[in-house]
């Protein structure tokens, strides 16, 4: 179990860490902390419980292009993952929150929005170790979430790692496309270790795109 108590206008932040410290004493396996809560709070639960911390960044406007110092931020902390969680307002946004969760360990990086989608599906290529799905398709907490059925189902999410092998589509618009759901049953069919996913890409994002998606390393 995982437990988080995110920051809101209708709790003061003295009430909501000493909630956070009551939820701390039923011993869960994890806690998600904002990384801007105060130093001397994170301090004390950093070094008071067994209890392993993520703490994560939010930006719910856009990615950001400092990620590295983002992450020099955070770091100043021990914590046993760091998560960073941005809008993607394109693929290649979403491509750089991959590529970044790839070359730091102990870093996963979630894609919000609906063009960071697919990137949902890549994130144990990228050597994520945190994921968020909906129970169901109704059920989405979140723009572009898949539902547990889909990863599962569809993707075979439990079985992709980093040497999976990346195949996709791009195109503007992409949604009506089906090919996502013939490719990935044949990989399964045939036992390949691949993934095919669907990315909407503009026409000016092209150069950006091939470029993020060599360094990935799609293959088709």
């Amino acid at each position: 179990i995982m437990i988080t108590l995110r920051k809101t206008a209708h709790r003061s932040e003295e009430e909501r860490e000493a909630k956070i410290l009551q939820l701390l004493a039923l011993k869960p396996s994890f806690i998600d902390l904002e990384y801007d809560t105060s130093k001397s709070f994170l301090d004390k639960v950093l070094h008071s419980t067994d209890t392993r911390v993520i703490l994560s960044y939010h930006n719910f406007q856009e990615t950001p292009r400092n990620l590295d110092l983002i992450l020099d931020t955070m770091s100043v902390y021990p914590a046993y993952q760091y998560k960073i969680a941005a809008k993607a307002l394109s693929t290649n946004d979403a491509l750089r929150m991959l590529l970044f969760a790839r070359k730091h360990n102990h870093v996963s990086t979630i894609c919000m929005g609906e063009k960071g989608s697919f990137a949902r599906v890549l994130g144990p290529v990228s050597g994520n170790v945190l994921n968020y799905a909906a129970i169901d398709e109704k059920n989405q907490t979140a723009p572009g979430q898949l539902s547990i059925e889909e990863l599962v189902n569809i993707y075979r999410y439990p079985r992709l790692n980093r040497q999976t092998a990346l195949y996709g589509l791009i195109g503007n618009p992409v949604n009506n496309s089906q090919g996502h759901i013939y490719h990935n049953a044949v990989f399964a069919k045939k036992n390949l270790n691949a993934v095919y996913v669907k990315m909407g890409v503009t026409q000016e994002e092209l150069p950006e795109f091939f470029t993020l998606a060599k360094e990935i390393g799609f293959q088709g």
